[in-house]
């Protein structure tokens, strides 16, 4: 495993915010944590994609428990509509806390980006548990050189921090400032000390990696990483 993705404690609760990625990320690890024989919970606190495998939809303690004793490998959460495309919300508080008691890993997605591939959070946003032991914030690589109205949600919140215009196109150092204003610097405030990673996911090509090594060197606030979770790859340089 890569650096990023080793596991820290006996019990590790990863909380994964941010646009560009995130399930893919969730994926990327359950899969990688299940092959080393963890048992592994999927989660979200907001609302996120259908599970394919694994999914424990009843909204019970009770299921989510026999999951994982059986497969080692369940994605929980309570079945809902959101324009016309089927997902799941988060679950009962208590029925969380039994979930997360009885798997080694638990993977949060904790925030909601319309499948575009940056943003800035509003007040109320991420949603993030107590017991997150990790934070992982995802940034989607396509969002640069693209005009800021057309890839990030809550473009006024980003027009506001870079004051500028939805068709202003998006340079790795405006991405930097957008994940410290957007998210590293009220995290550090409300996070409690919680751990947080950056991950520059879809670093597909060679130019997007050499923007993103840009924007990792404009990021003092938490380490970072270079991704193209789609291919499973974590890169140390552009090349």
């Amino acid at each position: 495993m890569n650096d990023w993705e080793e596991l820290t404690r006996e019990k590790e609760i990863i909380t994964v915010i941010g646009a560009g990625g995130k399930s893919t990320c969730i994926r990327y690890l359950a899969e990688k944590y299940k092959s080393a024989g963890k048992r592994v919970l999927v989660t979200t606190t907001t609302h996120m994609r259908m599970p394919q495998t694994g999914a424990c939809l009843g909204g019970t303690a009770e299921e989510i428990l026999q999951t994982l004793e059986d497969t080692g490998y369940a994605a929980a959460g309570i079945p809902v509509k959101e324009g016309g495309a089927d997902k799941i919300k988060g679950l009962p508080g208590d029925v969380l806390a039994r979930g997360i008691d009885a798997a080694d890993v638990t993977l949060i997605e904790g925030d909601g980006s319309r499948g575009l591939p940056v943003k800035v959070p509003a007040s109320h946003e991420p949603v993030i548990v107590p017991q997150t032991t990790r934070i992982l914030l995802v940034a989607g690589l396509s969002c640069l050189g693209e005009e800021l109205g057309k890839v990030c949600h809550r473009r006024e919140l980003a027009g506001r921090i870079l004051n500028c215009r939805p068709d202003h196109r998006l340079s790795p150092e405006d991405l930097a400032v957008l994940l410290r204003e957007g998210y590293l610097f009220p995290l550090r405030e409300r996070g409690k000390g919680i751990p947080v990673t950056v991950v520059l996911n879809q670093g597909d090509t060679r130019e997007r990696r050499e923007k993103a090594e840009r924007c990792r060197q404009s990021i003092k606030d938490a380490p970072v990483v270079i991704t193209s979770l789609s291919k499973g790859k974590t890169y140390d340089s552009a090349f």
